[in-house]
């Protein structure tokens, strides 16, 4: 069971966004989305999720046509965090992942969802802004709030055969570096619960430390895809990103980096 995309197309006001994109996300792997501003990274991420009419090709859900299944249907099976999460109010921290378990309404207890909330909110480390109204928060703390409640969507392990999917746009671009590394080591964990990652991130470091998989977008196409170290080599760097760089991986022991040599 997976997701997959089979020559995906999409164009708005006669400019192609994604050009004939194949792809496949499995319920075991983080698959992480690389690239420079306006590769198309977002616009992928919400062409697999459903988020996004496209116009030539399909994208199949756990072998249905996504096109096929409702709201409701998607709810249950995907959660999604968008780059934008402007909040209105100032629910506190517990109400905004509160939000969250919205699907369990019919099938669980006021008492287990209060759990799911303080599972989700002690694994993100905002246990101790609980009671915190979201809107005095820093744009980290926000961030991590906004995850917490997309994972609170997918927590409970109710009976479902199918793998379900989490995808992330720029899960860590307001976080410091602890948490950087933090969101990106928990989204890894996450695909030991039958769940699948797909995130956009900026930071090629991070995307050779965690990635599974590795698709490096340019200009609405995937330029390569595979293991970090076989998309970050230095041909690759210098045809999408202009610069002379590569993977390294020195040690077992060490997390892999990127090089840049000037």
């Amino acid at each position: 069971m997976t997701v997959e995309l089979q020559s995906v197309s999409i164009s708005k006001s006669q400019k192609t966004l994604l050009n004939s994109i194949d792809l496949m996300i499995k319920p075991d792997e983080l698959t992480l989305l690389i690239g420079p501003n306006g590769a198309g990274k977002s616009t992928l991420l919400k062409a697999c999720c459903g988020d996004l009419w496209i116009d030539t090709g399909n994208v199949l859900f756990n072998k249905q046509n996504i096109e096929s299944l409702s709201a409701d249907q998607l709810a249950k099976s995907r959660a999604v965090m968008t780059q934008s999460y402007e909040m209105g109010f100032g629910f506190t921290v517990a109400e905004i992942v509160a939000m969250g378990c919205f699907i369990y309404e019919d099938i669980l207890c006021q008492q287990k969802q209060k759990d799911i909330i303080q599972e989700v909110m002690h694994y993100l480390d905002i246990e101790h802004l609980a009671k915190r109204n979201f809107l005095t928060l820093s744009g980290g703390e926000q961030q991590r709030t906004q995850l917490a409640r997309v994972l609170a969507q997918l927590w409970s392990p109710y009976e479902q055969d199918e793998p379900r999917y989490l995808f992330l746009d720029e899960p860590t671009s307001s976080l410091d570096i602890f948490h950087q590394y933090h969101v990106l080591s928990l989204a890894k964990q996450l695909t030991q619960r039958n769940i699948g990652v797909l995130a956009v991130v900026h930071d090629l470091s991070l995307a050779a430390s965690f990635a599974d998989q590795l698709i490096l977008l340019s200009k609405g196409q995937i330029v390569t895809k595979g293991r970090p170290e076989s998309v970050l080599q230095r041909q690759y760097m210098s045809q999408v990103y202009g610069i002379d760089a590569f993977y390294f991986h020195e040690s077992s022991n060490v997390k892999p980096s990127i090089l840049l040599e000037t």
